[in-house]
């Protein structure tokens, strides 16, 4: 889990990291994905769909990692050899993002597996994405921050990305900047309800919408909350490039 955050308080929330870099760094990721069977999100190129898989074998010797069938089958009947997959995780809480050419597919005990590159770098995955979901326009999200004395304040999320979320509190709740906060039943879309840390960075009035708009950095995500959070969010990227009707 994440501890609590020590970087800049002047980070915005969701602003990019450096590439998570050095071959070692890379390789040991790697192996933590590996032993921890973590589902992997993939598209195929620049494909907008999301399928997942996950690491079944990592062979640093040759450079290759081996991936399990994609699911759903459609995406399997997509893989060639010469496909890039971009491939995104979270890991530790962390989102991160490779990509890695097919160079062979095959077939053992009767389930399909995809020998790809183990990939020269890593970064952010909210950097390659490009998205910080917002759910104004949508059907209201609601939640409730705590703050250290037990008090509670109902709003609605603005918007969500990776790194952390905005939303309007009503009235004048006494929040500032630097405030670790508790985010309690956010109910994102197709997900049960979960809880969090938050780190303010700004809170500055909006007297347009009379309340509080906040800004802050999620800590203390459980990694099971982390890919519920980054499924979310693959879904609302697709369902922004291909809109119901």
């Amino acid at each position: 889990m994440l501890q609590t955050p020590t970087a800049n308080p002047g980070t915005s929330p969701g602003e990019q990291g450096p590439p998570h870099g050095t071959a070692d760094t890379i390789l040991t990721r790697l192996r933590e994905l590996e032993a921890r069977q973590t589902s992997l999100h993939v598209r195929l190129d620049s494909e907008p769909e999301f399928f997942s898989t996950r690491l079944l074998r990592l062979d640093p010797g040759h450079g290759w990692l081996f991936l399990e069938e994609l699911t759903p089958y459609q995406g399997h009947l997509r893989v060639a050899p010469g496909r890039v997959m971009q491939i995104y995780t979270t890991l530790g809480g962390t989102p991160l993002h490779f990509q890695s050419p097919v160079l062979h597919t095959g077939e053992h005990d009767d389930a399909a597996f995809y020998v790809v590159e183990v990939p020269e770098a890593m970064d952010d995955a909210q950097k390659c994405l490009h998205f910080r979901t917002h759910l104004s326009a949508r059907s209201p999200v609601e939640l409730i921050v705590q703050d250290r004395a037990g008090r509670e304040y109902p709003g609605h999320l603005d918007d969500l990305s990776l790194g952390g979320l905005r939303a309007l509190l009503p009235g004048e709740p006494p929040v500032d900047r630097g405030d670790l906060l508790q985010v309690k039943d956010l109910a994102l879309p197709g997900e049960p309800p979960f809880a969090c840390g938050l780190q303010v960075r700004f809170a500055r009035q909006d007297t347009h919408r009379g309340g509080i708009i906040l800004g802050g950095r999620f800590y203390d995500l459980e990694e099971a909350e982390a890919q519920r959070l980054l499924r979310v969010l693959l879904r609302l990227e697709r369902e922004r490039h291909h809109p119901a009707g």
